[in-house]
């Protein structure tokens, strides 16, 4: 379960697309994203605790651990990589064509 390794460390009340979607990210069997997501930037609209004297604020944030198995968050993906022109065609037309089958399904 997720409330087992995760902290709550505070609550969104802006930007509620942007939850929305991390959300909609395509994950695998144990609900983690196949791209990875990273929070890039936050700002504190209300912190009612006083730092520590010895907290030491770094100049910026330490760069993510990179995954081998797992997409970068700025890396695209280019699905017609590598196939002809004759393929792509093949391809939309299929695609095409189910969409069509479905709209004719709901009428």
């Amino acid at each position: 379960m997720f409330y087992e390794k995760n902290t709550i460390f505070g609550q969104v009340v802006e930007g509620l697309d942007t939850i929305m979607s991390i959300n909609d990210a395509y994950c695998d069997t144990q609900n983690r994203p196949y791209q990875n997501i990273r929070i890039r930037h936050t700002v504190i609209l209300d912190d009612p605790f006083d730092d520590p004297p010895t907290m030491v604020v770094p100049e910026q944030s330490p760069p993510p651990a990179r995954d081998a198995n797992r997409l970068e968050d700025d890396e695209v993906v280019d699905e017609n990589e590598g196939k002809t022109q004759e393929e792509i065609e093949q391809e939309l037309k299929a695609k095409e064509a189910k969409s069509r089958a479905v709209v004719l399904e709901m009428v």
